[in-house]
């Protein structure tokens, strides 16, 4: 994964979160009233794989994927240890060692969806992730159709594209 761009800023809050930080990052805004770039701070909540930030550390980030709902940049240096010194800490994982991490617990992930789906008798993991969401297979030539009509409570055959009514039931016997 290659990083577009790396920010640099300041570590507000180290601690609170699980492998989590928020760092401050100044952004200059282009004013066109009064025609001035002006800095206005941002923060960002930032992933930390391994806790190893303290507040008041100046950090460099990149943007990565996306990890919860707000975090979506990870930490790629310590450019200035605050408190302890960087040997001390844990060491801050490169980018290559996050993607490979990553495609590890994608892989584990798949090998459990296999040996879940192999064991019910279910389609395979390939199959399922063909089919979108929510779409329903078709009943089989042996399986017989029938529509419950609400009104009368009789059951009538289904005919091939003669499916009209919104208030009736389907029901397969």
């Amino acid at each position: 994964m290659q990083s577009v761009r790396s920010l640099t800023g300041v570590v507000v809050s180290a601690g609170l979160m699980m492998k989590t930080v928020k760092v401050r990052v100044a952004r200059r805004i282009w004013d066109s009233h009064i025609r001035k770039h002006y800095i206005k701070p941002e923060n960002l909540l930032v992933h930390d794989p391994r806790a190893s930030l303290i507040a008041g550390d100046i950090v460099t980030i990149s943007p990565g994927w996306r990890r919860s709902k707000w975090v979506h940049h990870v930490v790629t240096s310590i450019v200035t240890p605050f408190g302890k010194p960087i040997s001390e800490r844990p060491p801050v994982p490169t980018l290559e060692e996050l993607e490979k991490a990553r495609e590890e617990k994608r892989a584990r992930k798949l090998e459990r969806k296999e040996a879940r789906h192999s064991s019910s008798g279910e389609t395979s993991a390939d199959e399922a992730f063909d089919q979108p969401q929510g779409a329903k297979q078709a009943p089989s030539k042996s399986q017989k159709t029938t529509r419950i009509d609400l009104d009368t409570e009789q059951a009538k055959p289904i005919i091939a594209g003669n499916e009209s009514g919104s208030d009736d039931l389907l029901r397969s016997v």
